[in-house]
């Protein structure tokens, strides 16, 4: 809870998937998804 209230206050953008520490293992599409979003926001 920590962390999201921190990342709110940063104004920062976040995604939220319930999972273990090893979200990259268990949940290896989402995490691609949330990079591939993120690299088309850079210029």
């Amino acid at each position: 809870k920590l962390q999201v209230f921190m990342a709110k206050r940063a104004h920062a953008h976040i995604e939220e998937i319930p999972s273990s520490h090893a979200v990259t293992v268990s949940h290896p599409g989402a995490v691609t998804h949330i990079i591939e979003k993120a690299a088309r926001t850079v210029r």
